[in-house]
């Protein structure tokens, strides 16, 4: 699966009053109505004593290299060996693994840029990369899925397809039986929580929706 996606989002004061709109469309007649419907908003927004822009002299003027941009050279071939590998591997760390629940290889480039009426530019980009499996096991008290992952900003620093196939099996279930554990895997976490109630972050909620 290729994914590209892009979004603007502007932000105007009227006063002490904010507005802000977003569009993935970058058309002029698109551009120009996400600033109209920005002004808008701003329109009937009640005045905050504290928005505003930061006092120019407060912006940045020297931006620091974070080492977070680290594109992987990889195709769709190449990721499919990967995943391939992982599952492959995880497969014969035991005789009671009798399944895959699917392998996957990620790679995601993200630029962010920001501008504002006191002349600030700034511009970030950023990597970040994942391999990941999941495995079915079964003996006789039942049937067991469980997974293991790793992410980095750089490939090279990701463990190996073999190691993230060994971890599953070896570290989730020998480890954790030989404590008295055993592992419930991401779908029940996910059937708990949502029979609970709970609200996942990054997922159901954010910084810009909240339960409140």
């Amino acid at each position: 699966l290729f994914q590209s996606d892009r979004g603007l989002g502007i932000t105007v004061y009227m006063g002490q009053a904010k507005g802000s709109a977003s569009s993935s469309d970058f058309g002029d007649e698109a551009l120009a109505e996400t600033v109209r419907a920005a002004c808008s908003i701003a329109r009937l927004t009640g005045e905050d004593e504290h928005a505003g822009l930061a006092d120019p002299a407060l912006m940045a003027t020297e931006f620091h290299a974070l080492d977070l941009h680290h594109p992987w050279d990889i195709d769709a071939e190449r990721a499919i060996e990967l995943a391939t590998e992982v599952e492959t591997v995880a497969r014969e760390a035991d005789k009671r693994i009798v399944n895959s629940d699917g392998a996957a290889v990620g790679t995601h480039e993200t630029v962010h840029s920001y501008a504002n009426s006191h002349g600030f530019v700034g511009r970030s980009m950023s990597t970040r990369h994942s391999l990941s499996c999941r495995i079915i096991a079964e003996d006789d008290s039942g049937m067991q899925r469980d997974y293991w992952y790793d992410t980095a900003r750089s490939a090279d620093d990701m463990i190996s397809p073999a190691e993230i196939a060994v971890r599953i099996w070896r570290t989730l279930m020998v480890n954790g039986r030989s404590q008295g554990l055993l592992p419930c895997g991401l779908g029940a976490r996910d059937t708990l929580r949502l029979e609970a109630g709970f609200l996942l972050h990054g997922t159901d909620i954010d910084a810009e929706h909240t339960p409140l």
